[in-house]
């Protein structure tokens, strides 16, 4: 009768301590985010209203990892694309920067650059 009370005891505490490890536990990124590559653009967010037309995006030289240490240097040249055309288009770019130009409607437009390598990076237009 001892062991089971014992057996049932220890089978109990065991169960809170990993229930109370669980719950303590900060949730890990997946191996895909622990893997991202990613690239900073900035202004990340911008809206367009009354005259302005216009925005100029720039990138940092750096590829950062998800958490935000660099990983290494951008692999130029960049390819730069927008979600929606009938928004805006990027009218230039050259180097680490482009600019997107307005062309006509009201709406978010998503913004996406990447590098050679598939580093990624967004920035959006509200307009």
């Amino acid at each position: 009768m001892k062991i089971a009370r014992l057996v049932t005891s220890c089978g109990l505490t065991i169960t809170i301590l990993l229930l109370v490890i669980w719950l303590v536990t900060p949730g890990c990124e997946t191996r895909e985010e622990a893997n991202a590559e990613v690239l900073s653009v900035k202004p990340s967010e911008v809206v367009l209203s009354g005259g302005g037309n216009t925005v100029t995006f720039v990138v940092d030289a750096m590829v950062r990892d998800y958490n935000g240490a660099p990983v290494r240097s951008v692999n130029l040249p960049l390819r730069w694309e927008v979600s929606n055309t009938a928004l805006g288009i990027i009218v230039a770019h050259q180097g680490y920067s482009a600019i997107y130009a307005r062309t006509s409607g009201s709406g978010v437009n998503v913004i996406t650059v990447r590098d050679g390598s598939g580093a990624e990076g967004v920035a959006t237009v509200s307009q």
